[in-house]
């Protein structure tokens, strides 16, 4: 029986374009700096593992695990997240996982900058606790409180849920404003 390795890290959550994350020398440096034996690589990203040259190269696959082992590092895992997303999704589903399936060959992403803060504003209802049919619809009165400005290029967006008097959500629906007067 071979034994567990670790502590282990999921570089996914680190890597960026700003140094020591930009590369996986510089990253296994840092991860091997606070202690740990592992490292998970994502490999969906091209900064620290090229999937295809590593599927058709084993002199590459075997750099990438020298690197990891020259800081004293064990690859545990190459994770495949974003990838493995696709295997299956039903058309209910399509226009969520779109922005998972770039084309090959591309990094042509869509992607949403989000920003939260209740200091930009609230939404608060007036609808009385009411009693209403599963299925049924009916039109809320609500206020909206805008007490900022998003920055350029940005909207302000909220959510609002319809809860059961325990707190569980039974349904949900999305606000956008799209100007302030």
């Amino acid at each position: 029986m071979k034994m567990i390795k670790g502590p282990a890290i999921f570089l996914a959550q680190f890597a960026a374009d700003a140094a020591p994350f930009n590369s996986l020398d510089a990253i296994c440096e840092w991860a091997a700096s606070l202690g740990y034996d592992g490292i998970q690589i994502p490999s969906w990203d091209a900064r620290l593992f090229d999937l295809r040259r590593a599927s058709e190269s084993q002199d590459y696959a075997d750099e990438v695990k020298g690197v990891a082992a020259g800081h004293g590092l064990s690859i545990t895992e190459l994770s495949t997240h974003l990838q493995g997303q696709l295997v299956a999704v039903h058309p209910a589903y399509d226009a969520a996982f779109d922005g998972f399936a770039v084309p090959e060959g591309t990094t042509s992403y869509d992607l949403v900058d989000t920003y939260l803060s209740a200091g930009l504003g609230s939404l608060t209802s007036a609808d009385p606790n009411a009693d209403h049919p599963s299925g049924s619809s009916w039109s809320p009165t609500a206020t909206l409180t805008v007490n900022g400005l998003p920055g350029a290029g940005r909207k302000l967006t909220g959510t609002v849920a319809v809860q059961t008097d325990a707190g569980v959500t039974v349904g949900a629906g999305s606000v956008v404003v799209d100007s302030v007067n």
